[in-house]
């Protein structure tokens, strides 16, 4: 019922809030859709807390039921345009999170004593084979990435290969942390990870690609190699997460 309602609730207040369907529209003014949907809430929070059902199932089923009328928004938002605000697209992102949040925690929580048992009963032999396995897929892709990692070029990376890597560790080396503040190509991390490959070039030198031709591969390389080392290491992390998430075999596929 409540699913019903605020989903007729949503479909007519997108009418309102779409040019394409303005001769479906019976109101002037979207008002009367606010008060009905905080009408419907007060309901179904009542109704839900009237249910004799752990706290969080009751916080999980009112995301259920939030589920239809949400997508009715991602469709509009992604398929015409609309007059929303800003805030609805961004509701949108933290309800899938909060979501997401709650299935994670009650699938983990289920599983976690199987998660514990087939830990517990790991033999030596197994946990040998999961490392080599670990391991093995940080060679092939160390291998498969470093055998190609200066022969291509792409567009945004100019920005920071030829200008903003150097001036971030300028700015270090002048203890100016002021002008060290991220920027979105890249980060600082990124600025961080590529400054060992300074040490044996210089970017300006080559002045956006047009000198020195034949030395922009190795530059492409020295600037590239770091992060994609701490990448590939960073294998291992994912793996131990996603074990102790869901399981071995799952971590390990």
């Amino acid at each position: 019922m409540f699913i019903i309602a605020y989903s007729i609730t949503t479909f007519f207040f997108l009418v309102h809030k779409i040019d394409l369907f303005s001769e479906w529209r019976f109101i002037t003014s979207p008002l009367l859709f606010y008060i009905i949907f905080i009408v419907i809430t007060i309901l179904c929070i009542i109704w839900l807390h009237s249910q004799k059902i752990p706290p969080l199932t009751k916080v999980k089923n009112f995301f259920l039921i939030l589920l239809l009328p949400i997508l009715l928004f991602v469709i509009a938002i992604n398929t015409w345009e609309t007059a929303l605000h800003d805030i609805f697209p961004t509701a949108i992102g933290f309800y899938f999170i909060a979501y997401g949040l709650i299935l994670i925690y009650q699938y983990h929580k289920k599983h976690n004593q199987s998660i514990q048992n087939e830990s517990e009963h790991l033999t030596q032999k197994q946990k040998y084979i999961t490392g080599i396995i670990v391991i093995f897929a940080i060679c092939a892709h160390l291998f498969f990435g470093i055998s190609n990692i200066g022969k291509a070029a792409y567009v945004d990376e100019r920005l920071w290969i030829y200008d903003r890597i150097e001036q971030y560790w300028d700015n270090i080396k002048e203890l100016d942390f002021k002008n060290t503040r991220p920027s979105d190509k890249p980060g600082v991390t990124t600025a961080i990870m590529s400054g060992p490959g300074l040490l044996f070039f210089d970017p300006s030198n080559f002045d956006k690609g047009t000198l020195n031709k034949q030395q922009i591969e190795p530059l492409f390389t020295a600037l590239r190699i770091t992060p994609f080392i701490i990448t590939s290491l960073l294998i291992i992390v994912i793996f131990l997460l996603v074990q102790k998430l869901v399981n071995t075999s799952i971590a390990l596929f």
